[in-house]
Order: structure tokens, then C-alpha cells, then sequence
């Protein structure tokens, strides 16, 4: 969190509000695997529970552990959609993009399974911050950084040092 892009970005408040809901939608995507994975191996819980019935604090761990799994996955579904849509609405659209990238990239390390389960949801949570996109993309397109950025093609590559240093052409706020 320390890092030289949230110092940079720090003033504005945007970015942190774009950044928060990535944890949230990390929750929603473990807890979808550990309910896929938990159906998938039902049997082996059932021989370790009669394995471990001498040690009450296992047996405890393990049925408190499996509560959260009884839940259904739509639920943990709907959070990564309202955390993804609430993510694109903060303000901050490009930390948004990379939110919903590093969580599309977690999904597919966590398996196929997971990612055709959790990919509607991503879709759900683009659609519902899908208005103010529209909205955000029709300014940018009505205001002077749009000319500048098409003409310019982006930004220049003598700002690439910003990323390191991001005060080395003096700060904005000052």
C-alpha cells in the first residue's frame, strides 16, 4: 500500500476508494472455490470428522470452518458483483481496470471451475456500473483531454519516471 502510485494519488482519494473493494471481491472468490472444492470431496470430510472425534477442538474447527460453506454461491457471487460495480464507480477507472484484471487473474489460478462460475458475476458487476461508464466515457470525449490524448497518442514516454519518482516534475496538489 506503500507504494509510489498511492503516494502520487494519495491527494485525490479516488484511487484508495477504487483500491478497497479488491479484498472484497477476493473473499467472494475463495469462499466460491472453497464451496466448489468442499462439494467435490464431501467423502473425505466425512472419514476425517470420525478420524478426529477424540479431539474436540478439530471437530469444532472443522464444523465452524464448513458453516461458512453452506451458504449458497450466488451470495458470494452478488458480492463480487456489488464490490466490482462499486470499484468502477469510486472514480478511478483505470485502478478499477486493474482491480478487475488481478481479480480475473486469482480466478484463473484458482481453477476452470471457478472461473465459469465467477465470470458471470464479473459480467453482473460490470453491468451494473455499466450506466455510469457510458456517462464517464461521453465527458471524456466531450472535454479537451480527449483531443490531447489522441493527438499526443497517450502520454509521453518522458513521464514513464513517474512511476518510480512520482514528484520528479513536482507535485500537483503543491
Amino acid at each position: 500500500a506503500s507504494t509510489s502510485v498511492m503516494a502520487y494519488w494519495m491527494a485525490y482519494a479516488t484511487l484508495g476508494w477504487a483500491i478497497v473493494f479488491l479484498p472484497l471481491v477476493f473473499f467472494g472468490i475463495e469462499q466460491i472455490y472453497k464451496s466448489i472444492s468442499a462439494k467435490t470431496s464431501t467423502s473425505s470430510k466425512k472419514t476425517k470428522r470420525f478420524l478426529y472425534l477424540q479431539n474436540m477442538y478439530v471437530l469444532i474447527h472443522d464444523i465452524v470452518s464448513t458453516a461458512s460453506l453452506r451458504r449458497p454461491i450466488w451470495l458470494y457471487g452478488c458480492i463480487i458483483s456489488i464490490a466490482l460495480a462499486c470499484s468502477f464507480l469510486a472514480g478511478h477507472f483505470q485502478m478499477s481496470l486493474y482491480v478487475l484484471l488481478v481479480c480475473f487473474a486469482y480466478t484463473c489460478f484458482k481453477g476452470k471451475k471457478t472461473v465459469f462460475i465467477t465470470f458471470p458475476f464479473f459480467i453482473l458487476g460490470l453491468l451494473l456500473a455499466f450506466p455510469q461508464i457510458i456517462l464517464a466515457f461521453d465527458a471524456f470525449i466531450h472535454s479537451n483531454r480527449s483531443e490531447n490524448y489522441i493527438t499526443n497518442a497517450g502520454i509521453p514516454l518522458q513521464y514513464l519516471l513517474t512511476v518510480f519518482a512520482p514528484d520528479f516534475f513536482g507535485n500537483p496538489v503543491t
